[in-house]
C-alpha cells in the first residue's frame, strides 16, 4: 500500500511538472510566430500535443495506481474484520472450556462425595447411591 501510495506521488509530481512546463510554454512568446521565425507552427503543435499525451499517460496512470490502493485498503478492511470475529470467537471457546472443565471438577466433587457416603453405610444412605445412578441413566436415555 505505501509503495502504491509513493508510485501515485510521484506520477503527481511528474504530472504538475508537465504542467507548468506546458504553461510556461504558453506564457512565453515561443509560440508567437512573429518573435520566433525559426519555430514552425507545426512543429510547435506537435510538441504541445506531445505533452498532453505524455499528461494524460500520467494522469491515467495516477488513476491507476490510486484504484490499486483503495483495492487494497479494501482487502486490508475486510481481514482486520475476519480477524476481530476470530477474536471474538476464540474469546467465546475459552469461556465455554472454563465453563465446562467448572462443570466437570462440580461433577467430580459430587462422585467423590457420594462415594464417601456409600463408604460410610448408614441405613439410608446405602440405598442412595443406585437410585441416584438410575436418575441419572434415565435422564441420560431421555437425552
Amino acid at each position: 500500500m505505501e509503495e502504491a501510495e509513493a508510485v501515485r506521488t510521484e506520477l503527481l509530481r511528474e504530472k504538475l511538472a508537465l504542467e507548468n512546463k506546458l504553461q510556461n510554454l504558453n506564457e512565453s512568446d515561443l509560440f508567437s510566430h512573429e518573435t520566433n521565425p525559426d519555430r514552425h507552427p507545426g512543429i510547435l503543435e506537435k510538441k504541445i500535443v506531445d505533452l498532453k499525451s505524455e499528461l494524460a499517460e500520467k494522469h491515467d496512470a495516477a488513476a491507476a495506481a490510486i484504484e490499486k490502493m483503495r483495492r487494497a485498503e479494501k482487502i486490508a478492511a475486510d481481514a482486520q474484520k475476519e480477524i476481530a470475529a476470530e477474536r471474538q470467537s476464540i474469546v467465546q471457546l475459552h469461556k465455554d472450556k472454563a465453563m465446562l472443565e467448572k462443570s466437570v471438577n462440580d461433577l467430580r466433587m459430587k462422585l467423590v462425595d457420594l462415594e464417601t457416603r456409600s463408604y460410610r453405610g448408614g441405613s439410608g444412605e446405602g440405598s442412595f447411591l443406585p437410585k441416584r445412578i438410575r436418575e441419572v441413566l434415565t435422564l441420560s436415555n431421555k437425552i
